[in-house]
């Protein structure tokens, strides 16, 4: 709550406040804790920025920052929590990268903020420089409270602390605290009523944008330190610390005395957003000489010179915490103040890649925002998890999804013969076959077909999964293997019915014999079946009455004649034993179907 400014002090009309300026190992538990907990925000920032005009994107890059800065807190505090060694300076790290990212958020994301920045930087040192002595200096203030409550008589030596804690307030800007512990002991010669002007500018010491009154706030402290209040040498020492702050703020350590040139100087708030950071490193480097490296960081950001703040950052973070280069750039550009460089972000991804089993969908969602570079890296991750040895059908279908997604087809077939192969060692040729069909490879799905063609039960698996597939671009071999599959059910079938001599066999044997005029007149039946085939047909021919109708026998009789004359116009070298045998076995088959063909004839007279 600021002075109250006198109707004839400026409006805040004439406050000008400018928008920034644009310009041009293995992960511990902790750092595996952060990265999944802002994946998630990273993700949602990177898709909203692809429907989202970047004037509007502001609020959205503000909120991702501050749930950035949230999880970065929450490690810190956990790594504080465990004090191990080998994260001693790691959490040194986080820290600093926690402290610049919440003053990128003052200096850059947030717009809307209605601090002086004077005031935002502050208490921005205050929280992550002396957040000790802060909380030591509440401590004292309760225990002050507590001390002085029980005291009504005047005549009390007042603790040591009390003036000092006094002052400590009011360098900090907390005048209101002061006041409450002044405010608690009988000032001898001064009643509550004396001392109401100096409860008014302590209470209402400057703190917001609001405050363009600091004029009329700084004047009121000089007319009480030329007053009687001043005669006191405590009163005095208070006023002189309000009227000449950026005079007397020797205290140590240097933070202290940063804080009080932004709290007690003249805020200038009709500054420019520039123009009052130009004052903040002004006070910054009053107050401490020569910077640290990470003060120079802090400099450059209130320079708005974000390029040497950014190196700045890469090399403090590159080989232990990669994650907030990567992030800080990312929201900047997104925020408009920087040009996208892909370079933090494939250092980030290099970074997690060394873990013992990479998130692939983090990954990846992290390279797309890379379209120069991510491209082979890409290919290289997916590459690596493809081979790993404790890659599953689930890991595999979302990495599938992911190539399919950039179109890389051949990566796609690849990882699908892979698994084909895998299931096929495993006997569960079913899955096997699933597989291949994604894989589109012909010459594999074929290879596994007639490798199963006489175990009947690995043969259902695979007609199961064809005839679910969709069978578009079948093979010769694929459609055999549907209709020799059912062609075998068939005669099983017959089998079971022979056995328990059911009425229903004759008609079941007819359906078998269909089946095979089918299986001739639509299929190319390979030369190793034909054996099995022909001892098929050689169970049906004799049958009486037929079971055969004259077309279907001349669709074997065809089909063996096919089969011959391949034979036939085969070289002597390349004719094989198994094709000799398969033609000497269909002569005999051939005369039992002649005698069957008549007498089919005759019944289809």
């Amino acid at each position: 709550m600021g002075w109250p400014a006198p109707p004839t002090t400026a409006s805040t009309a004439d406050v000008d406040m400018e928008s920034p300026a644009t310009v041009a190992s293995t992960p511990s538990l902790h750092m595996r804790n952060l990265v999944n907990e802002c994946f998630p925000v990273f993700e949602t920032l990177a898709q909203r920025s692809r429907s989202t005009h970047p004037a509007e994107l502001r609020p959205f890059v503000l909120a991702a920052s501050k749930q950035y800065r949230a999880a970065m807190r929450t490690c810190a505090n956990d790594m504080d929590t465990k004090q191990l060694d080998m994260e001693a300076d790691l959490v040194h790290i986080v820290k600093a990268s926690l402290a610049l990212l919440h003053l990128c958020e003052i200096l850059y994301l947030d717009a809307t903020n209605d601090s002086v920045l004077a005031y935002a930087f502050a208490e921005w040192i205050q929280e992550h420089y002396a957040a000790m002595e802060i909380e030591d200096m509440d401590m004292t203030f309760f225990e002050l409270q507590t001390q002085l409550a029980t005291s009504v008589s005047s005549n009390v030596d007042l603790p040591p602390k009390y003036w000092p804690t006094i002052v400590q307030l009011i360098l900090a800007g907390h005048g209101r605290k002061a006041w409450e512990l002044l405010s608690l002991y009988s000032h001898a010669n001064y009643s509550l009523a004396t001392l109401e002007p100096l409860r008014q500018v302590l209470i209402h010491m400057p703190s917001q944008s609001s405050d363009s009154s600091w004029p009329a706030w700084h004047d009121a402290c000089r007319t009480l330190a030329a007053g009687d209040l001043a005669k006191d040498m405590h009163f005095k020492m208070i006023l002189h610390v309000l009227t000449h702050g950026a005079d007397v703020a020797d205290a140590t350590p240097w933070y202290t005395q940063a804080v009080a040139r932004c709290v007690l100087d003249d805020p200038k708030v009709h500054l420019s957003r520039t123009a009052q950071c130009t004052r903040l490193v002004t006070h910054l480097r009053a107050s401490l000489s020569p910077l640290g490296p990470f003060e120079e960081m802090v400099v450059s950001l209130l320079e708005f010179d974000l390029s040497a703040a950014l190196d700045a950052v890469q090399r403090m973070c590159a080989s232990a915490f990669p994650f907030f280069p990567a992030h800080l750039m990312d929201l900047l550009s997104h925020a408009g103040h920087v040009a996208r460089s892909e370079a933090f972000v494939l250092a980030y991804v290099d970074a997690l890649l060394v873990s013992a089993d990479p998130n692939a969908t983090l990954l990846i969602a992290y390279l797309e925002t890379c379209p120069l570079g991510g491209g082979p890296v890409l290919l290289s991750l997916l590459d690596a998890q493809r081979r790993s040895p404790t890659l599953t059908d689930f890991k595999a279908d979302k990495l599938l999804l992911h190539a399919q997604t950039y179109g890389l087809r051949h990566f796609v077939k690849q990882l699908a013969l892979d698994r084909g192969a895998y299931w096929t060692a495993k006997g569960r040729v079913g899955t096997a076959m699933t597989w291949l069909l994604r894989a589109r490879d012909a010459v594999a799905i074929d290879a596994l077909c007639e490798a199963n063609w006489r175990d009947a039960t690995r043969l259902h698996h695979i007609a199961d999964v064809l005839e679910a597939s969709d069978q578009a671009d079948a093979t010769a071999i694929t459609a055999f293997t549907v209709a020799y599959h059912e062609l075998l059910l068939v005669f099983s079938d017959v089998a079971e019915l022979s056995r328990t001599k059911h009425a229903a066999l004759a008609q079941v044997q007819q359906e078998a014999a269909k089946r095979l005029g089918m299986l001739c007149r639509s299929c190319d039946i390979p030369t190793s079946m034909w054996p099995t085939i022909l001892s098929l047909v050689d169970q049906l021919v004799p049958l009486q009455p037929p079971v055969f109708t004259s077309s279907d026998l001349y669709a074997v009789l065809q089909a063996i004649q096919d089969q011959k004359l391949r034979f036939v116009r085969l070289s002597d070298e390349k004719k094989t034993a198994t094709e000799g045998a398969v033609v000497a076995a269909s002569l005999g088959v051939q005369k039992q179907i002649a005698l069957c063909l008549a007498k089919a004839l005759v019944l289809d007279v």
